[in-house]
């Protein structure tokens, strides 16, 4: 801080500078939680003063250095707040440091909150809603994992798995298999979290989790076996690939038979094709042959009209 205003900097600290006012929207639908901020580098020597347009990020993605993000969480909506992050809590770890910032260095930032998002209560939603929410939640950790921020991911799987786990008013066997069908992508992507995070022992709990639900999930066999290679249980590792080898030939198998079947059918309906062509045929020239005798029987009448006449 300036010399003189009565606040004493320290790392990771935070003054406020305007007091905002409201709560924030809830979406009806439950939409992910965002913010939408602003601000400016304080006035300093080789501080850029430009004002940064507003930008809107999700919390627990990583968008925001850690020490912004755990003073956003503390501010409403209109709230200007300066906050001074240590560099563990600014750039260190990240590599979208401005210009001009060193990764090693202390920043201060000035912020303003223009609003946020939360999400609604899990719990007083409709199925619909709670699927949609719980769709967007999964792609979201989809694509933390494309990005290879594997932590921010796995919370994000982890949260889900949390809200699913909590549900109990299912209405109808296909409400119960759709969650559970999210609950099972959900534990096989968090085992390949865990991989990439070398957390071996922590992958294969995910995975077996996976196969008690579904023993044939060749996704989670496979990432079972490259977990335990990984960890060095290599008789393990081999059981379960071998287990990978027999689904994915079963998948062949089957895959045959739908062509078998398919080939039968086409065959089938080729027949009946042609079958249906010799009918149409016939029909075609008894028509042909039923239109003759009447002109033949409306010639004789005509003859014999002439003749009586």
């Amino acid at each position: 801080g300036e010399e003189g205003d009565g606040v004493q900097w320290t790392f990771d600290s935070r003054h406020r500078v305007q007091t905002g006012e409201g709560v924030g929207e809830v979406k009806e639908e439950g939409g992910e939680e965002g913010d939408e901020i602003g601000g400016k580098k304080p006035e300093e020597e080789g501080a850029l003063t430009e004002p940064i347009n507003p930008i809107e990020a999700d919390t627990g993605c990583g968008d925001l250095p850690e020490g912004l993000e755990m003073c956003l969480k503390l501010m409403l909506p209109g709230e200007v707040s300066r906050v001074r992050c240590a560099p563990r809590y600014a750039y260190a770890t990240r590599n979208d440091a401005p210009p001009g910032i060193e990764p090693t260095s202390a920043v201060e930032f000035e912020v303003e909150l223009f609003h946020f998002d939360r999400e609604g209560h899990w719990q007083t939603m409709s199925f619909n809603q709670r699927f949609q929410m719980a769709e967007r939640i999964k792609a979201k950790a989809n694509d933390l994992f494309r990005a290879k921020k594997f932590g921010f991911s796995k919370a994000r799987y982890a949260r889900l798995i949390k809200l699913l786990n909590s549900t109990r008013d299912f209405e109808s066997d296909e409400q119960l298999a759709r969650m559970n069908a999210l609950k099972v992508a959900c534990s096989a992507n968090l085992a390949a979290c865990a991989i990439e995070s070398k957390e071996y022992t922590e992958a294969v709990a995910w995975c077996d989790q996976v196969l008690e639900t579904d023993p044939e999930n060749i996704k989670a066999s496979l990432r079972k076996g490259k977990a335990l290679s990984l960890k060095g249980d290599y008789e393990e590792a081999v059981r379960a690939l071998e287990k990978v080898t027999e689904l994915a030939q079963g998948v062949i198998e089957a895959e045959r038979k739908v062509e078998d079947a398919a080939e039968v059918v086409l065959r089938n309906l080729g027949v009946r094709a042609r079958n249906e062509a010799k009918y149409m045929e016939r029909q075609a020239r008894e028509v042909e042959r039923q239109t003759r005798r009447e002109r033949r029987a409306a010639k004789v009448q005509r003859r014999r009209l002439r003749e009586a006449g």
